[in-house]
C-alpha cells in the first residue's frame, strides 16, 4: 500500500503522480485531476516553508468573523474567514490535551492569554476556548474562561500540516463532546465517562461522517479521508 496519492481522486497513481510546482507538496494524477481540485488548492498553495516553520491556523476571534452569507450558507461561524492558514513557529503556548488524548496534538497560544493583548470585552473567541477543554471536566481551565482569549495561533506539535478543514473538524468534535456527552449526572445514569470517548477510533469516526456530511453540502474541500488526520 502506498502513501503518495492523487489529492484530487484519492487514488494512489506511483508512477503518473506529479507535485505541484509551486508547494511541492500536492500530487495529481493528472492535468485534469490538477484543474479541478485548484479552487480548494489554492488556499493553502504556498513555496515551501522554512526548515523552522509549520503550517498552522490562526483562529480569529468574533470582532474579525464576517457576517453569514445568508440563510442557506452550509460553513458553520468557525469557517467563515474564522480560520486562516499561515506558515507559524511552534508557539511556547498550551498543549490541548483533548487534541493529545486522540492523536492530533495541537498548541495553541493566545494573544490575550499568552501575549496579554487586553481587548475590549464582548469580542471573545470561543471556538479557541472549546479545543482547550480538560479531558476529565470538559472544561477550559480557569483562566481561559476569565480572559479573553482574542485571537489565538494554533499548530500541530508534530510538526505536520494543519489545515482549515482538519481545524473545523476538531472544533466540531469537541462541541459535540461539550453538548452530548460531558453532560451533569450522565454516569449516574448510566453513561460511560466522556473521557473514555475521547480516542483514536471515536475521532476518526467522526471525521469520516462529518467530511462526508460536509461533501453533501457541496463543500468540496473535504475531500475523501485517505488517511486519518
Amino acid at each position: 500500500m502506498t502513501d503518495e496519492f492523487c489529492v484530487s481522486c484519492s487514488q494512489p497513481q506511483v508512477e503518473t503522480l506529479k507535485a505541484c510546482s509551486t508547494c511541492k507538496a500536492a500530487l495529481y494524477c493528472s492535468k485534469e485531476c490538477q484543474k479541478e481540485h485548484w479552487p480548494v488548492h489554492k488556499h493553502t498553495c504556498r513555496a515551501p516553508l522554512n526548515a523552522d516553520e509549520v503550517l498552522g491556523i490562526k483562529l480569529l476571534c468574533n470582532r474579525e468573523v464576517p457576517p453569514a452569507k445568508g440563510d442557506g450558507d452550509p460553513e458553520p461561524a468557525i469557517a467563515r474567514g474564522g480560520i486562516e492558514e499561515e506558515p507559524s513557529h511552534l508557539p511556547p503556548g498550551d498543549l490541548c490535551p483533548a487534541t493529545e488524548r486522540y492523536g492530533l496534538p495541537l498548541l495553541v497560544l493566545s494573544d490575550g492569554i499568552h501575549n496579554r493583548k487586553r481587548m475590549p470585552d464582548g469580542d471573545g473567541n470561543q471556538p479557541a476556548v472549546y479545543m482547550r477543554i480538560d479531558v476529565d471536566s470538559g472544561f477550559a481551565p480557569m483562566n481561559w474562561q476569565l480572559i479573553d482569549p482574542d485571537t489565538c495561533y494554533f499548530v500541530r506539535q508534530d510538526c505536520k500540516p494543519l489545515t482549515r478543514e482538519a481545524m473545523e473538524a476538531c472544533h466540531a468534535f469537541h462541541s459535540m463532546l461539550i453538548s452530548d456527552l460531558y453532560d451533569i449526572g450522565a454516569e449516574e445514569q448510566g453513561w460511560a465517562p466522556a473521557s473514555e470517548m475521547i480516542t483514536p477510533v471515536v475521532f476518526q469516526t467522526f471525521c469520516k461522517k462529518y467530511y462526508r456530511e460536509q461533501r453533501e453540502k457541496g463543500r468540496q474541500q473535504f475531500g475523501f479521508l485517505v488517511r486519518p488526520l
